[in-house]
């Protein structure tokens, strides 16, 4: 055993950095090791062994800072079991709680420390396994600092365990994935995740633990995920490591599937990563290349040409298995290899004073901005008595980005702008979304140097920081997340979150529609349908009357399905009261039932959190009606509950538009030849209306319809002109209008005509459409228009009775209209 330290004396700056490495060589291998969090032992760490015979070992060791030396003390050295696959102190900075350390191997076991150091002794051995004195292996644990008396387990048995240690006991324990889980990590209070041999990343709500939600399966099909990191300063990003690959994925848990960045320069297989515990954008890593490498991920999300370098690097002696970036000491992290620990600082001793005066104008900003705004801004100055002088900012500021002119913030301009003045001219600056601010030639000397370190091209940002020490710069910034988000009307800066209530023939014919548009403002998140995962996979895909979907549809766990590698959770409740709208952030409710059509039943979403409702049916009551191509423009956005009409009314109210403003609608009636229904029986059966109780499939069934009388609401001048019935034939699909008006203006059919064709190449473009061939009801299936004249068939008799015949797919026609109804009300957000 022995220590080692090199410091290195860097005289090129008046304050001194230093660049340091400490080396521990045990008489094992190393296995495991952890950072104590508590202020008074900062310096501690634990290390264990990787022995074939048994027992194993753990040492607890301490660096001396006053003179380079790490040393082991015998009295907190202890034998173990099996080698501990990971070991961790209890996260108390304070010293409020006894002195524990925990390990995982075949048990979960806690370890205390004496408090005056003289021994170590076992506490707690945790079986998660009640039915049985063994239990499955256990992979990794984690200890949540948010609820320190909560460890969560993983194991070869697929299940993960959360453990009350001052209860001993277990609170509860769940199958997390199909194959072997292989590591856990909190994200604060009540939700976790884990990684697994199944490929696949899994956030866990405790206040909800029949269902997971699968964020990110593997690009490589059967390759497991060994590690998983979750950003403790910024709650919404993690990253995970394939096995044997040399890249690290970056995950945005608002945006699943899909990752943010992948970071992509070891060359060989990466086994640990770990986020900087004092910065949200900082991470490092380390793997079988023998390279331990920091990255600034500010901009992720960004595309950087070949891809994003690391900002430091460190090789190591031999391939690096363990990595750990210290809590309380954020200018340290230690790594391990073979029989060696290392622990590296991170000089910050020259960026602690770095404009502190400065720094005090851009957090003041950075506290009164709206969070509409985003963009960084960064400026590297020292201070003075009288303020900042020009000789000490040692680059410009520009407004840079690919869509927006440069915009030059001069220095005098920072100097001579009191407080008020400058927050003006950054809102000024920053007022369209996603301008970013960037630092043009930034001296970046004495950044972060480990001894060894070489500072790649990367420009390394530091976002804003819960702690001075981490900031090498001053950071300026503001931004708008997720739902925090505004709107602008007419412009559509973030998706809105959707939610489809009913999974039927609309439900589903809105989610093929929905894919099929790009860069839609909609963003389905979550299905509500009885039927589950498998049925609902299964019927999105094959679809008798639409084919094939062209997209991959599959399961993804048990409680949601992925479409083209978008996860959309699946949920099961028939009271819209009880969904978890606002655990999701729902801004709108697709209500495709058919039953929840009037104000309470609809309500019900809002009850349960969602922002708007979007019925797919006629409402019932005083329900606003819109018909795109008819009246949307008048959408409000007060709106909180609307309806899309019927599919016939979609299909009779913009050429009825037309008939009205060229010629004038007297009055008039309309018979539709409709597809039957769902909502039919298929053999002879009890139903509330006689005719539809006798069999779809063998019958033409006479019903009532109220798509006539309903084109009063959204053309209010022709209420009281016009009624209707349906004739419901043996067809799956594609429905045909017949209209018959009188109008008080003279004409002849080829004016008519020529009036549909006027309209469907102007403000009906995409709505309505002319036909001239001789075709029949199947070559209508499919249609993205609302309806479609058969010109050949347009008659009037006499100079003022004019008859109109009009094709319409009733199913996937009418589900353009609500993905383009949801379009406006998303583009109309406030």
């Amino acid at each position: 055993m022995g220590t080692s330290s090199d410091p290195i004396q860097d005289g090129s700056d008046e304050q001194q950095k230093r660049s340091e490495i400490y080396t521990y060589e045990a008489p094992w291998h190393i296995y495991a090791m952890n950072w104590s969090v508590r202020r008074d032992k900062k310096y501690r760490l634990a290390i264990t062994s990787l022995l074939e015979q048994y027992p194993n070992r753990v040492e607890i060791v301490q660096l001396d800072e006053s003179n380079g030396e790490i040393r082991s003390d015998p009295n907190l050295s202890f034998e173990h079991p099996y080698p501990p696959t990971k070991t961790i102190f209890i996260p108390d900075k304070e010293c409020q709680r006894p002195d524990l350390l925990a390990t995982s191997s075949d048990f979960l076991r806690l370890w205390r420390i004496a408090d005056d150091h003289s021994r170590v002794e076992l506490k707690s051995c945790l079986n998660s396994n009640k039915n049985s004195e063994f239990c499955g292996p256990l992979t990794s644990f984690d200890w949540n600092e948010a609820e320190p008396r909560r460890i969560g387990t993983s194991s070869t048995d697929t299940t993960c365990t959360i453990w009350d240690i001052e209860r001993e006991a277990v609170d509860t324990q769940l199958i997390a994935h199909d194959k072997e889980v292989f590591d856990i990590a909190w994200g604060g209070v009540g939700v976790f995740a884990s990684v697994s041999a199944d490929g696949s990343v899994r956030v866990f709500d405790l206040r909800d633990k029949e269902h997971s939600t699968i964020i990110y399966e593997s690009s490589e099909p059967d390759t497991p995920l060994v590690r998983l990191g979750w950003n403790k300063q910024d709650p919404r990003y993690m990253a995970t490591i394939i096995m044997d690959s040399a890249k690290v994925v970056v995950l945005d848990i608002r945006f699943p599937a899909l990752p943010v960045v992948e970071l992509q320069r070891h060359q060989a297989s990466v086994n640990a990563i770990a986020w900087a515990p004092h910065s949200s954008c900082h991470i490092c890593t380390a793997g079988d290349d023998s390279q331990a490498l920091i990255w600034d991920i500010s901009s992720m999300g960004q595309h950087v040409e070949g891809g994003l370098d690391p900002i430091l690097a460190y090789t190591a002696g031999a391939e690096i298995e363990q990595l750990q970036w210290s809590s309380s000491q954020p200018d340290w992290v230690a790594i391990a290899f073979s029989t060696k620990l290392q622990i590296l600082r991170v000089s910050i001793k020259s960026m602690r004073k770095k404009v502190l005066q400065l720094g005090s104008y851009f957090r003041q900003i950075y506290q009164d901005t709206p969070q509409q705004s985003i963009g960084y801004l960064v400026v590297m100055a020292q201070p003075c008595k009288d303020g900042l002088s020009s000789q000490n900012i040692s680059t410009l500021v520009q407004l840079s980005n690919s869509s927006f002119p440069i915009l030059p913030l001069s220095a005098s301009t920072l100097l001579s702008a009191s407080s008020a003045t400058l927050y003006n001219k950054l809102l000024s600056l920053v007022a369209m979304a996603s301008a970013t601010f960037s630092v043009a030639k930034p001296s970046l000397q004495g950044f972060s140097e480990f001894s060894g370190l070489r500072n790649s091209s990367a420009l390394p940002f530091a976002k804003k920081s819960s702690s001075d020490e981490f900031v090498s710069f001053v950071s300026f910034q503001t931004s708008a997340m997720g739902s925090n988000g505004g709107y602008r009307k007419g412009v559509t800066e973030a998706k809105i979150k959707v939610a489809i209530n009913g999974f039927g023939r609309i439900g589903r014919n809105f989610l093929r529609c929905w894919h099929g548009r790009k860069d839609s403002p909609l963003d389905v998140v979550v299905i509500n349908d009885t039927g589950g995962v498998k049925q609902a996979s299964h019927l999105l895909k094959y679809d008798s009357t639409l084919g094939i979907f062209d997209a991959d549809v599959k399961p993804s766990g048990d409680a949601a399905l992925s479409v083209d590698g978008k996860i959309i959770q699946i949920v099961s409740d028939r009271n819209p009261s009880n969904l978890p709208w606002g655990e999701l952030g729902i801004d709108l409710v697709i209500e495709g039932t058919g039953v929840f059509v009037d104000r309470d039943g609809a309500g019900k979403h809002l009850q349960a959190g969602a922002k708007k409702v979007l019925i797919t049916a006629p409402g019932k009551g005083d329900i606003p009606t819109y018909v795109v191509g008819v009246n949307a423009e008048l959408y409000s956005h007060e709106d909180t509950i609307i309806s899309n009409a019927s599919c016939t009314t979609n299909c009779l109210a913009p050429f009825v538009k037309v008939l009205d403003q060229k010629f004038g609608i007297i009055k008039g009636t309309m018979t539709t030849t409709h597809s039957y229904t769902g909502d039919q029986r298929l053999l002879d059966a009890s139903h509330r209306d006689l005719r539809r109780a006798r069999a779809a499939a063998l019958n033409i069934v006479p019903t009532s319809t109220g798509a006539a009388k309903a084109v009063a609401l959204v053309l209010p001048n022709l209420k009281g002109k016009l009624n209707g019935i349906a004739l419901r034939v043996p067809t799956p699909n594609v429905s045909v209008v017949d209209l018959v008006v009188q109008v008080s203006k003279k004409t002849f059919a080829e004016e008519v005509n020529a009036a549909f064709r006027d309209a469907a190449e102007k403000e009906l473009k995409g709505i309505l459409d002319v036909c001239d061939e001789p075709l029949v009801s199947v070559d209508f299936r499919c249609s993205d228009v609302s309806s479609t004249i058969d010109s050949s068939l347009t008659m009037v008799m006499g100079d003022d009775m004019v008859k109109v015949i009009a094709w319409y797919d009733n199913e996937w026609g009418y589900s353009q209209r609500v993905v383009d109804l949801a379009d406006i009300v998303a583009n109309n957000w406030k």
